[in-house]
């Protein structure tokens, strides 16, 4: 193979594998805060921000009924989801907005807990 083919098959792989890379999470860091604004996790790992991210896939959008217990806030940068959430540990998030109108019921609670809160 020619040189200035071969360059050209590699800038094409390498720009490949960097689109798929960073396609997987929109992502970039998420940060927990407790019911008193205190720093609990900051997560910035790729395969933790696709199972944040992922969440908003398998989840159901929620009109509240009850008001939940909003014990932690959760700010997330980066993507279509940004911004501050409100966070019941019983699998309810809410985007913090004047209506509370983007709110869903996450269908694992435990394993989230887990990821979110590292318990």
């Amino acid at each position: 193979m020619p040189l200035v083919t071969m360059n050209h098959f590699i800038t094409v792989i390498l720009v490949t594998f960097s689109f798929f890379a960073h396609s997987k999470a929109e992502l970039t860091s998420v940060t927990v805060l407790n019911s008193n604004f205190e720093l609990i996790n900051t997560i910035d790992e790729l395969d933790q921000l696709t199972f944040i991210q992922s969440l908003f896939h398998q989840s159901n959008k929620l009109e509240l009924s009850s008001k939940p217990k909003w014990s932690y806030k959760i700010d997330i940068k980066g993507g279509k989801k940004s911004g501050r959430w409100l966070y019941d540990p019983e699998g309810v998030i809410c985007l913090l907005n004047y209506q509370l109108n983007s709110c869903y019921k996450i269908e694992n609670p435990d394993k989230v807990r887990s990821v979110l809160i590292g318990i």
